[in-house]
């Protein structure tokens, strides 16, 4: 199985965040680490390996991406406005910056494809594959 991990400057989180990548095609499934976890968690507990067949098979392409949470809501030290502000920017590193990644070739708008509006998929195969409709 292809796995790349990377890393790049979020200038919305202004510090690196890594990602995990772990296939070569298929559609694109985000993993967000749990709590005080990060982007190898999965890896660590042993998912990937669980789903290795389908990312092999070329039906999903899996990005895990590494969280801010003792930054946001596990920090104590900070007020829960501050807390909230933290979790916003975090939320627009994921829809404005880190789905290019993960959506680059699929689809074209992640919001639009999240609120369920017409948009224009860049690799129909991916979206209407018989697999997924099994999977599903």
């Amino acid at each position: 199985m292809q796995r790349i991990i990377d890393v790049w400057h979020s200038p919305r989180l202004n510090q690196p965040m890594e990602i995990a990548t772990y296939g070569h095609y298929g559609f694109p499934l985000l993993l967000f680490p749990t709590a005080a976890a990060d982007y190898l968690e999965y890896e660590r507990f042993l998912l990937i390996d669980a789903i290795a067949e389908h990312v092999d098979a070329g039906k999903v392409k899996v990005f895990s991406i590494n969280s801010i949470n003792r930054e946001a809501w596990m920090n104590r030290g900070l007020h829960p406005r501050d807390r909230a502000l933290r979790q916003q920017q975090f939320n627009g590193y994921v829809t404005e910056e880190s789905y290019r990644a993960f959506y680059t070739g699929v689809v074209e708008d992640i919001r639009a494809y999240l609120s369920g509006e017409p948009i224009r998929v860049i690799n129909p195969e991916v979206l209407t594959s018989p697999q997924l409709r099994r999977a599903g």
